[in-house]
């Protein structure tokens, strides 16, 4: 009778030491993984860089040889709009969600090189507009609540920051070059 009973396998549990550490583990890895779902992604947020770029670009294309070419962010509900104009006729628009990016303007390059970091930066933007001559140069600016601005030699650019981080600008020189990142010159 004693060979059989050691011959039976012990059934054991979880001890309690052991169920801690399980949920402390789960806590660390809820803790990293739920802000990559639910805040803007770096991917969203790159991808936006990218529309902005290519909607200028495109814009300064359009522009050279012909007059009245222009590139417009409009804010929708829940989206951005990117828009290539030539005159009122859209030569091509894209829609992009707004959640969680936040779009800033500014009408100079900043030499301290950071977003949001002067008045004349317009952080609720509703409507922007950059128009192109026909050397593909950046003839004029007009931001919402700061106004039309004709691009002149003192005039360092415009720089389009996105979740005020320096990283994800999109900056445009006065001879109408887009470039991504870091804008200073």
């Amino acid at each position: 009778m004693n060979g059989s009973y050691m011959n039976k396998a012990t059934v054991r549990g979880f001890s309690l030491v052991e169920l801690i550490v399980v949920i402390v583990l789960a806590g660390i890895v809820a803790a990293v993984a739920i802000p990559r779902f639910t805040g803007p992604s770096a991917t969203a947020v790159a991808g936006t860089t990218d529309a902005l770029l290519t909607g200028i670009r495109q814009a300064q294309q359009a522009a050279l040889g012909r007059s009245n070419i222009s590139f417009t962010i409009s804010a929708g509900s829940g989206t951005w709009e990117f828009s290539v104009l030539s005159g009122t006729d859209v030569l091509s628009t894209q829609q992009l969600p707004s959640s969680g990016i936040k779009l800033e303007t500014g009408s100079s390059v900043w030499t301290t090189d950071t977003c949001a970091a002067g008045s004349s930066f317009n952080t609720a933007v509703s409507s922007f507009e950059l128009e192109f001559d026909p050397a593909g140069n950046l003839a004029t600016f007009n931001n919402s609540g700061v106004g039309l601005q004709t691009v002149s030699p003192t005039f360092n650019g415009v720089r389009i920051c996105l979740n005020d981080t320096v990283a994800y600008s999109v900056c445009v020189s006065p001879a109408g070059y887009a470039y991504g990142g870091n804008c200073e010159r």
